[in-house]
């Protein structure tokens, strides 16, 4: 195959299924909270070339595995930190013999580890994305080099690589084995119109292929539906958007460099919540890792921060009182009643029905659960008297017989008679 710039060309896309975005990994509650301080995780030496060092880092890329990817872009190289490193490994060189200079600017990693990089060289009109395969050393492939003015890349769970031309405005898709984009979004012209973008940058497709795009002129987050016709705006007003990221809940992070926050925009309000406040410097990029945790790129800083995750509860409801036992339904000898009680939030923890079977004379007591969340799991307990004939005639028992050793079959029955639904416990 023919070079171009130092790099091997090949036009025809072929790739795995890129790896899911961090945040599609874990729930993102409501409520949660991240720490007000960051701590230093890469790039603690200053600026420099060394292999804990960065010079003037553009973006993050952080996989399913927890492995940080980083674009350090003027040293002209992308580093893997795994998790707990200190150092970082070079796992794609942009140093080329012929013209220009090459700055990573943006990276994208597949299932395979292969790493993509937006090539953002001595022409701005010529960006090129150049491709990285794990264990084949730093030569890189030129996968697209199409005269396109790209200003970001992404990709979806089937292998196809999306790409922002911020000149034409237009959002484009390659699909696997194929050697020109189609248009996905946008290709109206330069507008603030909401199917019109002005200088579209990062995008991020999620898992029902909806399409987020940074309209960067026009200080919004663009939401591009799978119909490609409409579009939504899901953040805005942000002069200073640098980057955003979307969670499994459609929740929009965006960063705001001016100002050193990063804002949560929920689908369900306009107003957006500040979950990191002037504690950052010069952010250029957002990620998050599959616990949750936030990493911010200073590029100005030559530094990556993370914020841990201090609080993801879902639990954010309380439960109101239970309802009356409703009447008995009799079937077939069998006596049933239930009753249920009221989440008042948007998840309660522990059960919102009982269910109470009473069978003739034995007394069988069956409790069932419908459960209010996924996650909580409770026993059944079932109390039996298989020998009525025998026992008190009185439901109830005194003070002294209390005081005194019941037996076994007396005992059981005292319990069924006096259950309440807090005997319900959870399973070990």
């Amino acid at each position: 195959m023919m070079r171009t710039n130092g790099y091997q060309d090949n036009h025809t896309l072929m790739v795995p299924y890129f790896s899911p975005s961090d945040l599609a990994h874990v729930k993102i509650c409501p409520s949660a909270k991240w720490s007000p301080k960051g701590e230093i995780v890469a790039g603690i030496n200053g600026k420099g070339s060394g292999p804990d060092q960065f010079d003037t880092p553009y973006d993050i890329f952080i996989d399913e595995y927890n492995n940080m990817f980083v674009a350090d872009s003027l040293n002209h190289r992308i580093q893997k930190w795994p998790p707990g490193s200190t150092k970082g490994a070079t796992v794609g060189s942009m140093a080329r013999p012929l013209v220009g200079i090459p700055y990573p600017t943006k990276i994208f990693v597949d299932s395979e580890e292969s790493v993509y990089a937006l090539d953002y060289g001595h022409d701005e009109n010529n960006n090129s994305i150049v491709k990285w395969r794990r264990g084949l050393g730093n030569n890189g492939t030129l996968v697209i080099n199409e005269g396109i003015a790209i200003g970001g890349l992404c990709g979806d769970m089937d292998g196809n690589l999306y790409i922002s031309d911020y000149d034409k405005n237009e959002i484009l898709k390659w699909s696997p084995g194929s050697t020109k984009g189609i248009l996905m979004a946008g290709g109206k012209g330069r507008g603030k119109a909401l199917i019109q973008f002005d200088g579209p940058r990062e995008l991020y497709v999620d898992g029902t292929h909806n399409i987020y795009v940074n309209d960067e002129q026009n200080y919004r987050v663009q939401k591009w539906r799978p119909d490609h016709i409409n579009a939504a705006t899901v953040a805005g007003g942000i002069k200073c958007l640098n980057d955003f990221a979307v969670d499994m809940d459609g929740n929009v992070y965006t960063v705001d460099s001016c100002n050193s926050i990063v804002q949560k925009w929920s689908p369900h309000s306009s107003t957006p919540i500040t979950v990191v406040n002037g504690d950052p410097s010069g952010i250029y990029a957002i990620s998050f890792d599959t616990y949750g945790n936030m990493f911010l790129c200073e590029g100005n800083e030559n530094r990556i921060r993370k914020y841990s995750i201090i609080y993801n509860d879902c639990v954010d409801g309380k439960w109101g009182p239970w309802d009356a036992w409703n009447s008995c339904n009799s079937t077939n000898g069998v006596e049933r009643q239930s009753r249920t009680r009221i989440c008042n939030g948007t998840i309660c923890s522990g059960i919102a029905s009982l269910n109470m079977a009473r069978k003739n004379s034995s007394h069988e007591k069956e409790i069932s659960e419908i459960l209010a969340d996924s996650n909580s799991d409770y026993d059944t307990e079932i109390y039996t008297d298989s020998d009525d004939s025998t026992a008190d005639s009185d439901d109830s028992l005194s003070d002294s017989d209390e005081k005194a050793e019941e037996p076994p079959r007396k005992k059981k029955r005292r319990e069924f008679l006096n259950w309440k639904p807090e005997r319900l416990t959870p399973k070990s």
